[in-house]
């Protein structure tokens, strides 16, 4: 994929869907404040900087940068649910009790599944999945965001028909409403105890046909309104046509 820097987490079991069903899951962007980004910017500011020293030193900067999806998952959120990460320390080496940054995860397949999942629930969840960030610069933190000109926003669009024509996915979910600058092109939708929640459609063509994919948007799972479970799993089994 040309235009894709931040390579999507793939479920080796991601062709077989989660209960029959191939899922993308959309978060917005990256948080990074690496040696190599200027501003939180990773890309395309950290390809000129003068503290990458060589083309070599640069491209390897950037292959540990670009593989942050796939990181959170492997590395950090499955070995979080199997209980082999060490205590928390922020930057400041002080110890915390928890990864909250994680547990966003842990909600939102909660929110799916409906139920408290267990750890070989987790790995199958994730292990049926596609996931990947919109945003293809990553942000100073999750309170400090940069500004995202149109043409980042064109770029994002051209990254994400690539990720869309190369996985196929038959549901898109996505976390908040900020990813996309088109938002007058979001219809509401009413599920079951008059619950309701905004869908987009994509349409995704090839050199055979045209394919038209629902994504359904919901609260992020980081904040409050997104950790009602009760709403949540409602649509999420409407929208995905689950059984529990």
């Amino acid at each position: 994929m040309k235009y894709v820097k931040f390579t999507p987490w793939v479920g080796k079991n991601y062709e077989q869907g989660f209960r029959g069903k191939k899922i993308l899951i959309l978060g917005d962007s990256h948080y990074c404040a690496k040696e190599c980004s200027e501003n939180g910017c990773c890309y395309p500011k950290c390809e000129f900087s003068p503290k990458c020293e060589s083309a070599e030193e640069q491209n390897k900067k950037l292959s540990t940068c670009f593989s942050m999806t796939n990181d959170l998952i492997l590395k950090e959120y499955i070995e979080y649910r199997l209980g082999n990460l060490p205590p928390y320390k922020d930057k400041e080496k002080k110890e915390k009790n928890n990864y909250n940054y994680l547990k966003t995860l842990l909600c939102f397949e909660r929110n799916v599944c409906g139920h408290n999942t267990t750890k070989e629930d987790s790995l199958e969840f994730w292990n049926s999945v596609v996931f990947y960030n919109y945003k293809q610069h990553a942000q100073p933190s999750w309170n400090k965001t940069r500004e995202t000109s149109p043409a980042e926003y064109g770029g994002y669009c051209i990254a994400f028909e690539e990720v869309l024509k190369k996985y196929d996915p038959n549901y898109i979910i996505v976390w908040g409403k900020n990813a996309f600058s088109d938002k007058n092109t979001v219809t509401e939708i009413e599920y079951a105890d008059g619950y309701k929640a905004p869908i987009k459609e994509f349409t995704v063509s090839n050199e055979t046909n045209t394919k038209r994919i629902q994504a359904l948007i919901v609260e992020h799972p980081s904040g409050s309104n997104g950790k009602s479970r009760a709403k949540w799993h409602t649509i999420l089994k409407a929208f995905l046509k689950l059984d529990d």
